[in-house]
């Protein structure tokens, strides 16, 4: 079980790294875009294309270890209000509900990224970009994301469960000030 963790692990942190990069690479794509655009009144041949495949790719590489981590975007104001216990039991409803949906889009995008690959589907254009490795990042990510929310589900109805309950940015900046107030007493 060791050996398939650290195997896991290694697998979200990589496509979590390669997500990174992309950030950055679209970042500076679209920047370099607008300003030939603006600057020389022309633009990279199929930027668009690019842009496109490169955020669908990002966005998918990092749902594993955003699940892992436990800092997808959440809306709590009414789940905060409920007791422990009821809000365990609701987390399992909704990791079951995101695993049934995460499985369907993962299915569905099986066959749409075979059938892509298949017959090699590009955008068309000036400069022909093949839309498969698009279409296999969402394979891949949805993978990573059901994983994780099988291990999290298993956990959750064992009993031992991270609390996925995440504190706001200034609930955490108010629990370092106070961290950081009582060291200095302690001193």
């Amino acid at each position: 079980m060791q050996i398939l963790n650290r195997f896991l692990y290694f697998l979200r942190s990589g496509f979590a790294e390669i997500s990174s990069w992309l950030v950055l690479l679209v970042t500076i794509f679209i920047t370099l875009d607008v300003t030939l655009r603006y600057f020389l009144k022309a633009s990279i041949p199929a930027g668009m294309e690019f842009t496109q495949i490169m955020l669908a790719t990002l966005v998918f590489f990092a749902f594993g270890k955003a699940q892992e981590s436990k800092i997808h975007v959440r809306v709590e104001f009414v789940i905060e209000k409920l007791s422990s216990k009821v809000r365990h039991y609701w987390e399992i409803v909704v990791h079951f509900l995101a695993l049934v949906f995460f499985s369907i889009i993962f299915w569905g995008a099986i066959g749409f990224f075979v059938d892509s690959y298949a017959m090699k589907e590009y955008f068309p254009g000036v400069v022909p970009v093949p839309i498969y490795p698009a279409r296999g990042a969402i394979v891949i990510g949805c993978g990573l994301m059901i994983i994780e929310l099988i291990r999290d589900l298993a956990s959750m109805l064992r009993g031992k469960g991270k609390e996925v309950f995440a504190p706001s940015l200034e609930q955490r900046e108010i629990e370092e000030s106070i961290a950081k107030i009582e060291g200095e007493e302690k001193k």
